[in-house]
């Protein structure tokens, strides 16, 4: 067992003994509303938040590990086997984002508020989740003009789309989300610029036609139906 394995323990001890020995002088005050609301902010609050940082780390794991450590796949199909780690791959980037959603929706309603976004951000907003759509459905074959300009399609969406969202979601929540979303595409992004992103030559306009259209179409059925059925907010 390390020092700071003890150490840590140590403090988090300190921390909840703290939490309680409040949580007992409001109750024996007869200040239960107060004793109920200190249980919601710092006690509840917090198993939600580590909730979602969970989910993140299950998420993140699988999908970063390859990307910034490139020998982390091979180790793991050496030791795994290729249709073992493919099953534990989808297994923890499922697992991940039910996590994530979850963890996200029920903690946001008692998530600080860090900054307060400006009303005219959803417009931006909207445009960036619409470009994000489409390069989501960006393909490799039959390259067209978007693949050319985005080396990396799926990562500048995920930038986009994380950036949309970080703009007009401003509790603590969104950001340890999309923020931890926009960490993760700019150094993916910057990492395979720097090992040499692939150049792709023109062959057809059909891959760009294709993206433009059924990502337009997915943004749209996403826009009015999807999301607010999901997290209850409707962006349009």
């Amino acid at each position: 067992m390390g020092v700071g394995y003890v150490l840590k323990t140590a403090i988090t001890s300190v921390f909840f003994m703290g939490y309680i020995v409040i949580l007992i002088n409001l109750l024996a005050n007869n200040k239960t509303n107060q004793a109920i609301n200190y249980i919601e902010e710092k006690i509840y609050g917090k198993i939600l938040m580590y909730i979602l940082i969970v989910g993140l780390l299950i998420f993140y794991i699988p999908h970063a590990g390859p990307v910034f450590f490139p020998s982390f796949r091979q180790k793991a199909v050496d030791v795994l086997g290729l249709s073992r780690w493919r099953i534990t791959y989808s297994i923890a980037s499922v697992s991940g984002i039910i996590f994530i959603i979850w963890g996200w929706i029920v903690y946001r309603p008692i998530a600080p508020d860090i900054y307060y976004p400006p009303i005219w951000a959803s417009y931006i907003a909207l445009l960036l989740v619409w470009a994000g759509f489409v390069l989501f459905l960006v393909t490799k074959k039959q390259p067209g003009y978007i693949l050319q300009i985005f080396k990396n399609p799926m990562m500048s969406g995920t930038l986009f789309w994380a950036i949309a969202h970080l703009i007009v979601n401003g509790d603590l929540a969104s950001i340890l989300v999309f923020g931890s979303f926009l960490i993760y595409a700019i150094a993916s992004l910057i990492f395979n610029a720097i090992k040499g992103n692939v150049k792709y030559k023109f062959v057809s306009y059909q891959s760009d036609i294709s993206a433009l259209s059924f990502g337009t179409i997915i943004y749209v059925v996403f826009g009015f139906w999807v999301h607010g059925w999901l997290f209850g907010v409707t962006p349009f």
